[in-house]
C-alpha cells in the first residue's frame, strides 16, 4: 500500500463509561474515496472530529501528509489541507449562496496571511474561485440564492462546497446524502465523484450501496473499532461485518 495521506494510530476517544474510539487505526491513500461505516453510535462522528480537531483524543496519533497534527487546532489542520464539512444552518442567512463560499475562501486567505485581511484588489480572484466551486457542486445557476430558498439537497451540497473552498488534500463528509431523496442522493454522488480528480475523500455514509458505489475502500466501524478495511467487494463479502452491520442493512 501506498504511503497514506492521513494515518491514524491507537485513537482513543471515552465519554464518561463509553469508550467512542478504542484504539483505532485507519489509512486513507491520497486520490481515494474511503469510506466510513458503521451502525448508529459507532462513533463515526466522533472520530471525524477528532481527525478534524473538534475533539482532543485521550490516546493515539493522527498523521496528515507526513506530519503528525494531532495536538493541533481545527484551524491549523485546515491550513495544511485537512478539511471537514459543517451544516449550513451555522452560518449566515443574510447572504446568498456566491456570498457564504466568497466568505469561505476569504477566511482561507486571511490565515494564510497570518491574520491580515484579503486586499480589494483580490475581490476579482475570490469570486472567480468561489464560483468554480459552485461548478463543481453544480450550484452555479443558485448563485444569487438566498440559504432559504434553497432544497435540502442544494443546501447539503453547498456545504460540501464550504469544505472545498479552502481546496483541501483530504475533505471529511459526513453523511452528505442524509435525508435525501432518491434523485437528490444521485445528484451528491456525482458531486462525490468529481471530487475524486482533485481531492482525497472521507465519507461517513449511511446509504449502503451509494457507499459500495463510490468508495475505492470501506472501513467498518462498530462499538469504536474498526473490524474491516478494503475494497467494497472484499467488505461487502466479509462474515463479520455482515454479521455486526451489513445483515441488518
Amino acid at each position: 500500500m501506498s504511503t497514506p495521506l492521513l494515518d491514524v494510530r491507537g485513537l482513543r476517544k471515552r465519554f464518561g463509561g463509553v469508550m467512542a474510539s478504542d484504539g483505532i487505526d485507519l489509512q486513507v491513500i491520497e486520490g481515494e474515496v474511503h469510506a466510513l461505516i458503521g451502525p448508529n453510535g459507532a462513533g463515526k462522528t466522533t472520530l471525524l472530529a477528532q481527525l478534524a480537531g473538534q475533539l482532543r483524543a485521550d490516546a493515539g496519533s493522527i498523521v496528515f501528509a507526513g506530519s503528525d497534527v494531532t495536538r493541533l487546532s481545527p484551524h491549523a489542520r485546515a491550513r495544511q489541507g485537512l478539511a471537514r464539512s459543517f451544516q449550513i444552518t451555522r452560518l449566515f442567512r443574510s447572504f446568498d449562496v456566491l456570498g457564504h463560499v466568497e466568505l469561505a475562501v476569504q477566511a482561507v486567505a486571511r490565515h494564510a496571511r497570518a491574520g491580515s485581511p484579503s486586499p480589494a484588489r483580490d475581490r476579482g480572484s475570490v469570486q472567480a474561485q468561489a464560483r468554480e466551486v459552485l461548478a463543481e457542486i453544480g450550484l452555479e445557476a443558485r448563485a444569487a440564492a438566498s440559504i432559504d430558498s434553497l432544497s435540502h439537497g442544494e443546501q447539503r451540497a453547498l456545504e460540501v462546497g464550504l469544505a472545498l473552498a479552502s481546496r483541501p488534500r483530504l475533505v471529511l463528509l459526513d453523511e452528505p446524502m442524509a435525508g435525501m431523496g432518491l434523485d437528490e442522493s444521485r445528484r451528491m454522488e456525482a458531486i462525490i465523484e468529481r471530487l475524486r480528480a482533485r481531492t482525497t475523500v472521507l465519507l461517513i455514509e449511511h446509504d449502503v450501496d451509494a457507499v459500495f458505489r463510490l468508495a475505492d475502500r470501506v472501513s467498518v466501524l462498530v462499538s469504536g473499532s474498526i473490524i474491516a478495511s478494503g475494497p467494497p467487494d472484499s467488505v461487502r463479502q466479509d462474515s463479520t461485518v455482515i454479521e455486526a452491520y451489513l445483515g441488518d442493512e
